[in-house]
């Protein structure tokens, strides 16, 4: 086109990268690069946070390209035309070089002048641009995507694609419907554009909405149902609300959504991936049992990280051109299982399997100080005459040494094979004394504490809440504030009188305690010795005693939250299209996100539980 210069390429690509204008056909690119600030929300909009690119190279666009490209096109039409640029670039090369030699500065000030002016101000400036487009473009319908080549062809016009700051997601569009239905569209479809046609988002939303019921269970009647959230497909055994609803997920391939059928628009159909009601019960169905190897069970099942075999409580990744989870036979599953612990045997330092004991191998291996014999965590000495030829060790001889071994470290400290520490004198003489009083609350607390409820149900956010609360303090007058502050001097008076009842009783307990050691103290003062730590005024003494791990396990714990229940159960979802697991922060992030935009009734059903477990936490 002859518009543009090189020395502003660098800028304007890297503008656009930090704002997700495009995004990296390249997976090295795609993981190295780091975002923070603003440039996060622009990568979650664009729906590329946690999503690889295809392999490549190069740049792609984004959802949130074609969002900004059809705003400017249809309202600011001028600063998006090539000749508009090429005539920009001449005024500003007129500008810096003026053809006139006169070397008048007043009359090059006006010249910069005459030309921002005509910028920015006037009937058609950027200035009046961006007024109107504030007064009169509505701004949901500015975050619809219209112009994707696959959905030209949506006649019916009763749904969008549309990009919000968590995300692209789908919704209804039609005058008459009070709340429009919404469903997230899965990552794997934001990074590839191809795959977003009008009859996929068709069955996306559908799928959410009416649910799409593959079958029942032949073990107990239950709804097997394909489901769609922000990551991507999986199974729900169970129904919403039910008592034992469980999910499962799915293969990558089909996770991903790669794999979703094509069919005409407006058209419906309940098996959108292909999977068969058969194929659906042997996923729910999983781990599965392949068959036996040293007496000990080989698992199949599908994991965070994708397909997995497991053998003596270790695992063995099964990609595709190994098996399918499904399918794989006994035969297949030992020769993967020998060839990787081969592999991981040399990592291990791993010199001969002995046999299994308990549902446990026994190993010789190869540490810091030489040869030993490993059997759960329990390590023991390999004997001297084996260390030439481990593998000729007999099963039971290592078993007994490994026996002789376990009970050595059960005298001691735990499995670690320590000796108990003895006591100190502090441990054996301090005695127990009563918790401390709490501290009262001070004025601004017992605000909180009464206007916290009203403020919740206008202000939604803990931190939102806070700054409010915060701004009602410091609005109110110094009369209205007396009476909390009276609650606050009430409540000090009442902690000083406890505080004084607390210490007379603590110095009771060691007035009495003192009486049963002062002959030993007497003794240890000839002898040169220090008074006993219990001994001694309540000056001094700690608010706060460290509890002992006896009294820790004494101490009920505390029962789970709906929220927290909520995570537990949609944990494993949270994976990028490769089936990896996230970092904590982010698998946080869409945890949250996934708790505020599910539905009443599922909430419910946690709440519902949360309670339940503190009924019976209360009880025992």
């Amino acid at each position: 086109l002859g518009v543009g210069r090189p020395s502003t390429y660098a800028g304007t690509v890297q503008i656009l990268r930090d704002r997700a204008y495009v995004l990296p056909n390249n997976k090295r690119t795609a993981k190295n690069r780091v975002y923070a600030g603003s440039a996060i929300t622009a990568q979650r909009a664009a729906g590329a946070i946690g999503e690889d690119m295809s392999s490549g190279s190069g740049m792609v666009p984004s959802l949130s390209a074609f969002v900004v490209s059809a705003l400017l096109e249809e309202h600011c039409k001028m600063y998006v035309d090539p000749l508009f640029t090429a005539q920009m670039e001449e005024r500003l090369d007129e500008i810096a070089n003026p053809t006139t030699t006169s070397g008048d500065a007043v009359q090059d000030e006006q010249l910069r002048i005459k030309y921002l002016d005509e910028f920015y101000a006037g009937k058609d400036g950027l200035a009046a641009q961006v007024m109107k487009i504030e007064k009169e473009v509505n701004p949901e319908n500015a975050r619809r995507v219209s112009n994707l080549p696959g959905l030209t062809n949506n006649t019916d016009g009763d749904i969008g694609l549309f990009v919000g700051p968590w995300g692209p997601y789908i919704k209804q569009i039609s005058m008459n419907i009070e709340k429009p239905m919404t469903a997230p569209l899965p990552a794997s479809m934001a990074s590839d554009l191809s795959t977003i046609t009008s009859s996929r988002l068709h069955q996306i939303l559908w799928a959410k909405k009416e649910g799409n019921i593959l079958g029942v269970h032949p073990d107990d009647g239950r709804n097997i149902q394909l489901k769609v959230a922000r990551f991507g497909a999986y199974l729900q055994w169970g129904d919403d609300g039910e008592d034992g609803t469980t999910t499962h997920t799915l293969p990558a391939h089909l996770r991903t959504m790669k794999a979703l059928t094509t069919i005409d628009a407006g058209e419906i159909k309940a098996n959108m991936l292909g999977i068969t009601l058969e194929e659906a019960i042997q996923y729910v169905n999983l781990p599965r049992t392949v068959g036996d190897m040293n007496d000990l069970p080989i698992l199949a099942a599908i994991g965070r990280y994708g397909p997995y075999l497991k053998y003596n409580n270790t695992f063995f990744s099964l990609t595709p051109k190994d098996g399918d989870v499904l399918t794989i036979d006994a035969e297949t599953a030992q020769e993967l299982i020998q060839e990787q612990m081969k592999k991981k045997g040399s990592a291990r330092n791993v010199m001969a399997e002995i046999g299994t004991k308990e549902d446990a191998l026994i190993t010789v291996k190869t540490g810091r100080f030489g040869p030993y014999i490993n059997w759960n965590k329990v390590n023991a000495k390999l004997p001297n005459e084996y260390y030439d030829n481990p593998e000729e060790l007999p099963l039971e001889e290592a078993w007994v040494l490994i026996q002789e071994k376990e009970k050595v470290q059960q005298a001691g400290d735990g499995t670690t094979g320590k000796r108990k520490k003895k006591k100190t004198k502090k441990e054996q003489f301090d005695i127990l004394l009563p918790p401390a009083p709490k501290r009262p609350i001070s004025a601004y607390l017992h605000f909180c504490a009464e206007k916290r409820s009203e403020v919740a149900e206008r202000v939604s956010g803990l931190a939102n809440v806070s700054k409010e609360l915060a701004r009602l303090w410091s609005e109110t007058e110094k009369q209205k504030r007396k009476q909390y502050e009276d609650m606050a001097e009430a409540g000090k008076r009442d902690y000083v009188k406890k505080k004084e009842v607390w210490a007379n009783e603590c110095q009771a307990l060691l007035d009495d305690n003192n009486k049963d050691t002062k002959e030993k103290d007497k003794n240890n003062q000839r002898s040169g010795k220090s008074k006993s730590a219990s001994s001694r005024s309540l000056k001094g003494l700690k608010k706060k005693k460290k509890k002992t791990q006896t009294e820790k396990a004494k101490k009920t714990k505390r029962s789970p939250s709906a929220y927290m229940l909520f995570c537990a159960a949609h944990r494993q979802e949270i994976v990028d299209e490769d089936g990896n697991k996230l970092s904590l922060g982010e698998t946080t992030k869409r945890l949250a996100k996934m708790w505020n935009e599910c539905q009443e009734e599922t909430k419910e059903e946690f709440i519902l539980k949360a309670d339940k477990l503190k009924e019976e936490a209360a009880l025992a």
